[in-house]
Formats: structure tokens, C-alpha cells, sequence
């Protein structure tokens, strides 16, 4: 008989919306982890309606905490796996911790928001988040950053604290076989067209490499665009702007390999899946020196790091790329092996089924 797979309660969100949480668990479960294991999800991403409304955010979670008791009372639920993000999310999920260990379920809560260390500097309440990180089992982060911003504030944190990094299906995800003939380089943005993702940096970005009259195409993809940024990329003349709006799939494949490098602005980030990708297409990369991406990014290598808001140093280093195209080759080379070496989605989930099956087996 085959062997009977533990059952995984899986808690978070996925595809739709898009976002680094909702596709992390969407990977988890077209993975073969649910070969190895039977997962059972509870979604709770919020439709974007929802987010700014306080009393249909409560509701929701009165939902959301209805299914969760129906759940644990008529599945065997082994394990549960709580992907959070910060804020109101943060304070949900830690309510539904507590919940699964009156349950006595082994929890693992799954940090992911780039937005975690400014939720814990401008808590009022750092003891009770440190009460619930201490409920779980296990925590993950996704960086050494981040295992060191929380381990003052959970107790043995060498035994609860564990750093596992993002990853993506690097099968999927293949640099174009030959470099496009053109004049002109292709520019990546894809992220949220908001001040936190440095969209703003970036429509600055492209608007002073017009002035210089640099030779590039710039890509805009991930949300869509308001009126208001309508009119500003209006304002910018002299260079081709391509807005993609919101893309997924084989759409964003595509887009990837149309472009020449891939720049992230950002002002707030976790580690960010679309850099993952972005090195995983043999793409150098301009990115701000924010969350964990120093991590990832080093100097010269594999891309190159710029402080928040440092709209001159990102033009000039787009304009060192654009002139060094046998510097833009060997990044791209770097950033492939990289992504390949150390972000591949089967070496995440054979870590990640270890810690299942060993939070499995202590609770037997």
C-alpha cells in the first residue's frame, strides 16, 4: 500500500491577486510537495476592495477563522504552514497560531513582508508580537537580515528561527538563446506603481535618461496605471515608455525575455521574487539596497546597489551598462548561475519537507 501522506493545512493567499506571498504558495502547491504531502488550503488573501475597508476586513477574518475551526475539527490536520505578511495581516495570522496550538497542530508562521522591520520599529504592542512569534514552532524568514531583526525577540532563536530563502522554478524560466540585434536596450520595471515600490523613482529614472537621450526602451509592467501617471508619462518625451499593465504566465516569460536588464527601485522589500526571476532570465540588475536584497545583489558581480531615492545613480548606472555590453554578458551569466545554484524550487522544497516531517515526528 502507499504510504499515507501527512496532511498540511496551508494558510495564505494565492493568484489573484499577484504578489510575492500569493505566488510563494501557489509554487507550494503545484510543487511535488503535495505528491509527498496532502495539503489543504485555507485562502485569505483579501480582494482588493476589501483592504482599506476596516469592517469588511473583521468580517472577513470571522470568516476566515469559521473555516479554519471547520478544518481542524474535521480533517486530520497534522501541520499548518501560516504565510504572513505585516500589520492587520500579522495580528490575523498570529490569531490563527494561537488557535492551531490550542489544537495542539504544530505551526511553522512563514514571514514574508519587506515591510516587517518597520511594522515591529512602530508597533506599540513589541510584546505581544514577540508573544505570538513565540506561539509557533517554527518561524521562517526569508534572510539573515531578517533572522537577526527578530531573534532578540523570540526565545532560543537557533531553535525556533529559520532562514529559508525565496525561490522560484528556475525550469521555467530561460534567458533568450541570442541577443536581439537593435540599437536600443529594453528596461525592465515590474512591481506595484507605488511610492513604496519606487515607482515614482522610476518614472524620475526615466525621465532624466530622456533628457540625456539615452538609447533605451523602458518596460512598465505589474499594476495598472492610474489617470495621474497617465499624464506624467505623457509628460516625458524623446523616449519609447511600454506599459504592460499587470502580467502573469507565459505573458511575463515573454516580457523577460524581450528585455536587456531589470531595475527595482524599491523603497521597501522582503526578498523580492521578481529580482529571483529577473536573475534566473541571465538579467543584470539596478536595485536599491533595501531588505535582503544585499543578499542577493553584490556589487560588480552580479548587478550593481544604489540607496533609496538615488535617481542620479541609477541613470548612471544604466549608462555604465548600456556602455559595457561585455560587463552586461557577464552579469547576466553570474545572475543565471546564481539563480540556478541557489534559488531552485527543488532544492527549497526537499528543506522544506525536512522541516515538516521533523515537526511531524516530534508531535507523534
Amino acid at each position: 500500500m502507499p504510504e499515507k501522506r501527512a496532511v498540511i493545512l496551508l494558510i495564505g493567499g494565492t493568484p489573484p491577486p499577484l504578489g510575492g506571498m500569493t505566488i510563494y504558495t501557489q509554487l507550494l502547491l503545484d510543487s511535488d510537495l503535495s505528491q509527498r504531502f496532502r495539503y489543504v488550503l485555507l485562502r485569505t488573501h483579501l480582494p482588493p476592495a476589501f483592504e482599506v475597508k476596516k469592517t469588511f476586513r473583521l468580517l472577513l477574518t470571522f470568516k476566515f477563522l469559521f473555516q479554519l475551526f471547520a478544518i481542524l475539527i474535521r480533517k486530520r490536520v497534522e501541520l499548518v504552514h501560516i504565510h504572513t505578511s505585516a500589520d492587520m495581516g500579522f495580528y490575523e495570522k498570529a490569531l490563527f497560531t494561537v488557535i492551531c496550538r490550542l489544537f495542539q497542530k504544530p505551526v511553522i508562521l512563514h514571514i514574508h513582508s519587506g515591510a516587517f522591520g518597520r511594522f515591529l520599529d512602530g508597533s506599540s504592542f513589541p510584546g505581544l508580537i514577540s508573544f505570538f512569534l513565540n506561539r509557533a514552532n517554527k518561524v521562517i524568514v526569508l534572510s539573515k537580515t531578517w533572522y537577526f531583526l527578530l531573534a532578540s525577540r523570540v526565545k532560543r532563536p537557533e531553535k525556533k528561527l529559520l532562514v529559508l530563502e525565496n525561490m522560484i522554478d528556475t525550469r521555467r524560466y530561460a534567458p533568450r538563446e541570442a541577443t536581439l540585434d537593435r540599437e536600443k536596450l529594453h528596461v525592465l520595471y515590474l512591481g506595484l506603481y507605488i511610492e513604496t515600490k519606487g515607482f515614482f523613482d522610476m518614472l524620475e529614472i526615466v525621465k532624466k535618461c530622456s533628457e540625456s537621450n539615452m538609447p533605451l526602451v523602458f518596460h512598465l509592467a505589474g499594476d495598472q496605471l492610474s489617470e495621474e501617471n497617465r499624464i506624467r508619462i505623457k509628460e516625458i518625451h524623446d523616449i519609447k515608455i511600454l506599459d504592460h499593465g499587470t502580467v502573469s504566465g507565459d505573458t511575463k516569460i515573454d516580457l523577460f525575455q524581450r528585455v536587456d536588464l531589470f531595475i527595482t527601485p524599491s523603497h521597501i522589500e522582503g526578498m523580492p521574487l521578481v529580482l529571483l526571476e529577473a536573475l534566473a532570465f541571465g538579467l543584470p540588475v539596478i536595485a536599491t539596497s533595501v531588505g535582503s536584497i544585499p543578499e542577493v545583489v553584490k556589487e560588480g558581480e552580479n548587478g550593481m546597489l544604489f540607496e533609496v531615492g538615488d535617481v542620479d545613480g541609477m541613470v548612471a548606472g544604466l549608462r555604465s551598462l548600456l556602455d559595457n555590453p561585455s560587463e552586461r554578458s557577464k552579469i547576466g551569466n553570474n545572475n543565471r548561475n546564481l539563480a540556478l545554484s541557489r534559488f531552485s524550487l527543488q532544492e527549497r522544497t526537499d528543506r522544506l519537507a525536512e522541516i515538516y516531517k521533523e515537526l511531524i515526528n516530534e508531535r507523534k
